[in-house]
């Protein structure tokens, strides 16, 4: 639990199903060449979210791709390892 949710007088709720707390795992990369249109689709969300969070610090160079999922080799190492955006919640209240 990060320091400053206790600092702040919180108690945070054991993060799991029983009591509400939800992670999301979205593939990074999936195989083209598939048809699995779920994984393509959870990777394009996966994506869009990453752009909504960290777009605003990337910056635009020129012969440079603008989003590491544009870069072909950085694509297939993120296959390859199976790599995964991961959303969670901390629930947290104060008594």
């Amino acid at each position: 639990m990060p320091a400053w949710i206790a600092e702040a007088g919180f108690e945070v709720v054991t993060s799991d199903i029983s009591n509400g707390g939800q992670n999301l795992m979205l593939p990074c990369a999936y195989d083209p060449s598939s048809s699995e249109i779920d994984a393509e689709l959870a990777s394009l969300v996966g994506q869009a979210l990453w752009m909504d969070i960290w777009g605003d610090f990337v910056d635009d160079v020129p012969g440079e791709p603008r989003w590491w999922w544009e870069d072909e080799e950085v694509m297939q190492e993120c296959f390859e390892r199976q790599t995964v955006f991961e959303c969670g919640s901390i629930f947290a209240f104060k008594s």
